[in-house]
């Protein structure tokens, strides 16, 4: 199910998905409150659909997620919609370290779990300009 909080802005298209239910919650709140409007998916499938009927701007996505990870997600997003900005998220360290250099040298941007909140709106407020 894609998600999406009501308020209006003149942001991107930002998708964030991840298995994590109550991360999810969050995001939207703290987004709402933000006056940033976000959509949501809990699985990278579903995910996928989303984007290949709506595109994205701006993908945020975990990295290690049952059945579609992140990175074959952000991959086919990137085929989709050529120009999104990808952010992954993970509470993994040797995922960071693994692929720290090849996804900073791709342009993409890392956070890990667990990040301060104002750190995940900064950053996608830099993206969309």
């Amino acid at each position: 199910m894609i998600d999406t909080n009501t308020k209006n802005n003149n942001f991107n298209k930002i998708l964030f998905v991840d298995d994590e239910a109550m991360f999810l919650e969050l995001i939207k709140e703290v987004f709402f409150d933000e006056g940033i409007k976000i959509f949501t998916a809990c699985d990278g499938q579903t995910a996928l659909k989303f984007i290949e009927k709506n595109g994205i701007d701006i993908l945020v996505t975990d990295i290690k997620m049952p059945e579609f990870n992140g990175f074959d997600l952000a991959a086919q997003a990137k085929v989709i919609s050529p120009c999104s900005k990808i952010i992954f998220v993970t509470g993994f360290d040797n995922l960071i370290e693994q692929n720290k250099k090849y996804l900073r040298e791709a342009g993409y941007h890392i956070l890990k779990k667990p990040f301060p909140i104002e750190q995940i709106v900064t950053l996608v407020r830099k993206l969309s300009v």
